[in-house]
């Protein structure tokens, strides 16, 4: 054979084996399913993410245009929720599926604890509570299914949300991401508030101002059923602001018995002042405590939790008593001595109510799983991400400076520092890889 020929055959063969090659990797590297939630939602082009994806964890987003087909049953599982929550969504004896009113689709929610093989045929995995266990933590992302959806989920702050533990430090996940999140978090893909401010719409709408001063003969009151300080000591904070100025107790935490339902409200209800202390300082955890007291007992919150701004945004005007504000406890005892004797001080607090309401959440909604509220709320972002209306990716890091990175002391004043009991919640080494931590 003459050597043209044969240097034919060897290019006909070798582009041959070329192509054949090029389309095994063509559907080897597919990046969805026959099967998958969302049919033609497109992980990221980058190669290393794709081929990596449970060391790189990239972020995941379905392109505006895309008409992704969304399917008509879904299927839901908790991952190592507290479970005081699948009791509540009755999910530690069976299943739930919720029928969404503006949809004809439907969500079944199983709980899947620390079950791995009950997430293999989920579309969507809920990640609601801590782990300890890091090696269990390793499985469940080893054996990821690429076509699911990861939701970050918490109705707690960043100190006590779902992460890993080295002992009872919060360590992240080590630099793993998430596709989306549900909570409070103004970050959050789907935002679940606790309470709400309403301006009216109408601005001339006012309201004549109640005399609250006159209502109210008591002076401060505080509920608490956890009394484990872990982040900040608010009970001795408490017990220090009592020998100042009257303040009474109830919970677990307090010398008063406190009853249910209307019968608490009649008896808050009747302080001018309401301790609303978080049991973290961290961005924006802002709890069901604000609202209640704005709402329910209608009185003055006196708060410690993340920064002034952050209550700022989003409480009414003029509403709150920040602790951080004053230079000593003194300070604060006195001025709260001088408001529950000045009705016309007093009732500034409460201006606000003529211009605006509180809306108070149930305690129910705050995680997908909980309520079908809740549940179809993550089914309309669902849909108007396969319409190509809403982009899927994790907006803040659980890792990061926005949530872990942003506990801090709670108080800038030294008098409120004093208080805090677990430097490590605000350790800038937790915010690096675990790797790391142990090397530093």
């Amino acid at each position: 054979m003459s050597g043209w020929k044969k240097l034919f055959f060897v290019c006909l063969i070798l582009g041959t084996i070329a192509c054949f090659g090029v389309n095994l990797m063509i559907k080897e590297s597919s990046p969805w399913r026959r099967n998958s939630l969302l049919r033609r939602w497109r992980i990221s082009n980058n190669d290393s993410q794709r081929y990596n994806w449970q060391t790189a964890g990239p972020n995941v987003a379905v392109r505006k245009g895309t008409n992704s087909e969304l399917r008509k049953n879904i299927n839901m599982a908790v991952f190592n929720c507290n479970p005081f929550w699948l009791v509540r969504a009755n999910l530690d004896k069976s299943q739930t599926v919720y029928s969404c009113p503006k949809s004809k689709r439907t969500i079944t929610v199983k709980s899947a604890y620390r079950d791995i093989d009950a997430l293999s045929n989920a579309d969507i995995i809920i990640f609601a509570a801590w782990l300890r266990d890091t090696k269990l933590w390793e499985k469940v992302v080893e054996k990821r299914n690429r076509q699911q959806i990861w939701v970050y989920s918490t109705a707690e702050s960043a100190y006590f949300s779902p992460q890993i533990r080295d002992g009872d430090r919060p360590i992240g996940f080590g630099h793993f991401s998430f596709n989306m999140s549900f909570g409070y978090h103004s970050l959050s893909n789907v935002l679940a508030p606790f309470g709400e401010y309403r301006p009216f719409r109408d601005e001339r709408k006012t309201i004549p101002l109640t005399n609250y001063f006159r209502k109210k003969k008591n002076i401060i009151s505080w509920v608490s059923s956890h009394c484990d300080n872990q982040f900040w000591n608010r009970t001795g904070f408490v017990n220090n602001l009592a020998k100042l100025v009257p303040v009474d107790t109830y919970g677990a935490c307090g010398n008063k018995h406190l009853p249910r339902g209307s019968a608490m409200i009649d008896i808050l209800e009747k302080y001018k002042f309401n301790l609303a202390l978080e049991n973290s300082c961290c961005s924006e955890y802002i709890s069901e405590k604000l609202w209640n007291s704005l709402a329910d007992f209608q009185s003055v919150p006196i708060v410690v939790g993340p920064s002034k701004s952050d209550y700022e945004r989003i409480a009414p005007p003029n509403s709150c008593i920040f602790a951080s504000d004053f230079e000593s406890l003194e300070d604060l005892s006195g001025y709260l001595r001088k408001l529950s004797r000045n009705p016309t001080l007093y009732n500034k607090y409460h201006e606000w109510r003529r211009h605006g309401d509180v809306i108070t959440y149930s305690s129910k909604r705050v995680y997908p799983f909980t309520s079908k509220e809740s549940a179809c709320a993550l089914l309309e972002f669902l849909e108007r991400l396969s319409e190509g209306e809403e982009q899927l990716e994790m907006k803040f890091n659980p890792f990061g400076k926005s949530w872990l990175g942003s506990c801090k002391a709670c108080g800038e004043k030294d008098w409120m520092r004093k208080f805090n009991m677990n430097p490590d919640a605000f350790n800038p080494t937790l915010r690096k890889p675990p790797e790391q931590r142990r090397n530093s």
